[in-house]
């Protein structure tokens, strides 16, 4: 685990540094990063993502689609050409 939050950490360091995020609380955006994906996974674990109407095969392209929600959220939009 501490390999995982060390590359987390890392990552989201060298996206700010390159002013690729919008947010400035690294902390808050890793453990809302993590929060998501534990989430998403205890429901396909615990079976509840046919109640949300998404079946078995739908499954990992909804984690997909999900994780790169969440990165469109704290990504910085690209400056505006002139």
């Amino acid at each position: 685990m501490r390999q995982l939050i060390g590359l987390t950490e890392r990552t989201l360091a060298e996206a700010f540094s390159a002013g690729q995020l919008a947010a400035h609380d690294l902390k808050q955006v890793q453990i809302a990063a993590r929060a998501l994906v534990y989430g998403f996974a205890r429901m396909h674990i615990d079976g509840h993502l046919p109640r949300w109407g998404v079946i078995e095969a739908e499954a990992e392209q909804m984690a997909a689609d999900i994780v790169d929600l969440f990165i469109a959220g704290i990504a910085r939009p690209p400056a505006a050409k002139v």
